[in-house]
């Protein structure tokens, strides 16, 4: 959490963060990744995990009323795999209605108010 005072710049701040505002100058760094360094590239330069976070952000940023997620960690390596499954979880108790599809079935279950399971073309209920 950082703690600025009145007029200090926080807003324009949040706004350069978020690209609202082009900086002209210095750097945005966070753990010491800085993070301008990929404001520029299009998709096609990306990762497939920078391209699969960029598409969560990219959802969530919207505010739907329903997110449909296909398998939202399968491009993702293990240890981006928890931050993104934490962000998800932390999201669905925000009311937002998520149909999301996943072999992760511990994330799904601690997580969802009803878990559909689907085999052999039937869909049975499992117990939350």
């Amino acid at each position: 959490m950082l703690l600025l005072l009145s007029g200090c710049g926080k807003s324009t701040l949040l706004r350069c963060l978020n690209f609202l505002e082009i900086s002209n100058c210095g750097k945005v760094n966070f753990k010491g990744t800085n993070l301008l360094d990929k404001k520029n590239n299009f998709s096609y330069q990306l990762s497939v995990g920078q391209k699969q976070r960029v598409a969560i952000i990219r959802t969530f940023i919207m505010n739907p009323e329903i997110i449909l997620a296909d398998e939202p960690t399968s491009a993702l390596a293990p240890e981006v795999v928890l931050k993104v499954l934490e962000f998800i979880k932390n999201i669905s108790f925000d009311g937002i209605t998520m149909i999301i599809v996943s072999h992760e079935l511990n994330f799904v279950r601690s997580c969802a108010n009803k878990v559909l399971y689907l085999d052999k073309g039937r869909i049975s209920f499992l117990d939350v």
